[in-house]
């Protein structure tokens, strides 16, 4: 008896996996790879928003440099400052005439009319901004308190006019809850 029982055991441990066990390995499996793609894409997410605060200081300095050899900024655009050789190169991967960023593409800069004076001012406009990003940029701090930051959403509505400093709960509601966003910056 004993022996028939040995052979009974031997021929389960033959037949090998049940579906049971092959679905949850299957799912241990789809659980670590999901872990791991979300670790390194927000990863990826931090580094270009990273990217980015630096890109757009390296384009606030470029459009004072604008200003200061014109003494205007009438004719400025994306297209106008890139051919002026101050910013880098990798601001224009493609090679087009238009600029991009880590984060955000593309980017349009523009004079303002600010108070009824045209070319008082310009405008830094990021598009195609995940909420991350988003919040991120719209909560930038900047060298001059002359500016104001606009969010602009898929969902159309318009833009809203924001102060970093004290509309964080508008910032989220208005970059959280969007797939796709934009925020611009306006110098006065």
């Amino acid at each position: 008896m004993r022996k028939n029982w040995l052979a009974s055991s031997k021929n389960k441990r033959e037949r090998g996996l049940s579906l049971l066990e092959v679905c949850m390995a299957l799912g241990v499996i789809s659980a670590v790879m999901a872990g791991t793609y979300m670790y390194f894409s927000s990863g990826k997410s931090q580094a270009d928003v990273s990217r980015t605060f630096m890109q757009v200081a390296e384009v606030e300095s470029a459009i004072v440099a604008w200003k200061s050899a014109r003494r205007s900024y009438s004719g400025l655009s994306a297209v106008s400052l890139y051919s002026t050789d101050l910013l880098p190169p990798d601001m224009n991967p493609s090679g087009t005439t238009g600029l991009m960023m880590a984060a955000s593409s593309p980017v349009l800069i523009g004079s303002t009319t600010i108070g009824g004076v045209a070319n008082d001012g310009y405008s830094m406009t990021l598009n195609n901004l995940n909420p991350e990003a988003c919040v991120s940029l719209a909560l930038k701090p900047h060298k001059d308190n002359h500016y104001r930051t606009l969010i602009a959403n898929s969902s159309g509505g318009g833009s809203v006019s924001v102060d970093p400093a004290t509309d964080v709960e508008a910032i989220a509601d208005n970059c959280g809850s969007r797939n796709v966003s934009t925020v611009t910056y306006q110098y006065y």
